[in-house]
C-alpha cells in the first residue's frame, strides 16, 4: 500500500500512520497534497523547532489569577475553526524522533486521547507523524516503547513514479527535469555515504533544481549561472549529469512556443517525444489561458495550434498529436467557440480532424 493508500485508510479507520523515510523523499509534499487533493484543511507541526506549549497551549491565569488553564495553540485554533466551516482536517507531526522527549510526551497525549490540553480534536481530525529513521540524520532522540505502539509504523522508499506524474503536471522546469529522471533514474535519490556530502539528490532537491530553472527559462538567470545552481542543489555527481543532458537537450530539439505560433506552417518538429509533449501541454495551457478572457486570440491559437498538430501527426507522432487535439476540441466545444473555431480552419486542418475522428471512432469501436 502506497502512501496515499495508508492516508485514506487513517481517514476511515482513525488509526495513526507513522512515516518513516529518508529526507528529501517528499513524505510532507504528498501528505500535504493528498490532503489538499481531498479539500482538508491542513496543519504541519515541525515538532523539533516546539517546544511542549507551543504544540498542547502554554498556560495562563484565568478566573482573577486564582487558577491556570491551557491557551489554544495557534494550530489547533485553525483546525477547529475549519471544523466550524464543514472542513476536515488533517495535522501532521513531523520529525518527531528529532523532538527532545518533553516534546514526545505532550505528543503522546494528543495521539493517546486525542485531547490537546483541555480540547478534544474534531471528531474526523486526521492524525499523521513521520520521522527520519536512525543513521539518516544526527541528533535523533529514540521514541518510548508508549508512543511507538500508537502508531502504524510504515517504511517508505523513494517514489520516482509518482515523482514524475506529480512533475508532468508542474511547470515547464519540472517537466524538464522528469524527462532527465526518466532517462537517468540512478540520479534521482542518492543518499551520501559520506556526511562532508552537502548537496545531493532527492524528491526535494530535484524541486528545487526545477524551480531553479523556471527562473532561467524566464530570462532572470543566466545559464552558467543556473548550471552551477544545479551543481550546487544535486551535487557533484548527479548535477553535472543533469548539466550535460541538459545542454543537449536544448541543442538537439527544442522549438518554443512562440516559434510554432508565429510559423505554424514551417515551425521545426522535435525530434524527441519528451520535448514534444511539453510543447503540446504549452499549447494547451495557452489556448486555457485564452479562452475564458479573449475568446478570438483562443480560435486563433487554436486554429495555428491545429496546423502544427496536423504536421506532427503527419510527420510520424501520432499519438501526441492526437491527444492533444482532441483536448483541443474538448476545450472549443466547452466554451462553445466550436462555429468560430470551425470557420478558422484551413481544408487540410479540416480533413485532418475528420481523419483523427474516425481513428478514435474505430478504436473505441474495436
Amino acid at each position: 500500500m502506497n502512501l496515499e493508500g495508508q492516508l485514506e485508510l487513517a481517514a476511515n479507520g482513525g488509526n495513526v500512520p507513522f512515516f518513516w523515510g529518508d529526507p528529501g523523499i517528499g513524505k510532507t509534499a504528498r501528505i500535504e497534497q493528498w490532503a489538499r487533493e481531498k479539500g482538508y484543511h491542513f496543519e504541519r507541526i515541525v515538532l523539533s523547532l516546539h517546544d511542549p506549549t507551543e504544540v498542547a497551549g502554554i498556560y495562563v491565569a484565568v478566573d482573577g489569577g486564582r487558577r491556570a488553564e491551557r491557551a489554544v495553540p495557534a494550530w489547533l485554533a485553525r483546525v477547529l475553526e475549519a471544523a466550524k466551516q464543514g472542513q476536515r482536517s488533517v495535522v501532521f507531526f513531523d520529525e518527531l524522533t528529532a523532538a527532545p522527549e518533553t516534546v514526545q510526551i505532550t505528543a503522546l497525549g494528543i495521539f493517546a486521547e486525542r485531547v490537546v490540553g483541555e480540547v478534544p480534536l474534531p471528531e474526523e481530525t486526521i492524525l499523521v507523524a513521520a520521522a527520519n529513521p536512525a543513521g539518516r540524520v544526527a541528533g535523533l532522540w529514540e521514541l518510548s516503547g508508549a508512543l511507538n505502539n500508537r502508531f502504524r509504523h510504515v517504511d517508505l522508499s523513494p517514489d520516482l513514479e509518482g515523482w514524475l506524474a506529480w512533475a508532468k503536471t508542474q511547470s515547464e522546469g519540472h517537466r524538464i527535469v522528469a524527462a532527465f529522471l526518466d532517462e537517468h533514474r540512478q540520479y534521482f535519490h542518492v543518499f551520501p555515504v559520506n556526511s562532508n556530502e552537502k548537496a545531493w539528490p532527492s524528491a526535494r532537491t530535484w524541486d528545487m533544481v526545477a524551480r531553479d530553472l523556471n527562473v532561467q527559462l524566464s530570462g532572470d538567470l543566466e545559464l552558467y549561472d543556473f548550471y552551477q545552481a544545479a551543481r550546487q542543489t544535486v551535487g557533484k555527481t548527479a548535477g553535472p549529469a543533469f548539466v550535460a543532458w541538459y545542454d543537449q537537450y536544448l541543442t538537439a530539439s527544442h522549438v518554443s512556443l512562440e516559434q510554432v505560433l508565429a510559423d505554424p506552417a514551417g515551425a521545426p518538429i522535435p525530434e524527441r517525444s519528451d520535448v514534444l509533449a511539453m510543447l503540446s501541454e504549452a499549447i494547451l495551457d495557452r489556448v486555457n489561458s485564452l479562452v475564458d478572457g479573449d475568446e478570438r486570440a483562443a480560435v486563433a491559437t487554436y486554429a495555428k495550434a491545429m496546423t502544427y498538430l496536423r504536421r506532427v501527426y503527419e510527420g510520424g507522432h501520432k499519438a501526441v498529436a492526437l491527444s492533444t487535439s482532441q483536448e483541443l476540441a474538448q476545450i472549443v466545444i466547452d466554451h462553445g467557440l466550436v462555429e468560430a473555431a470551425t470557420k478558422a480552419l484551413g481544408n487540410k486542418e479540416l480533413a485532418y480532424l475528420e481523419e483523427i475522428s474516425n481513428v478514435v471512432a474505430t478504436a473505441r469501436a474495436a
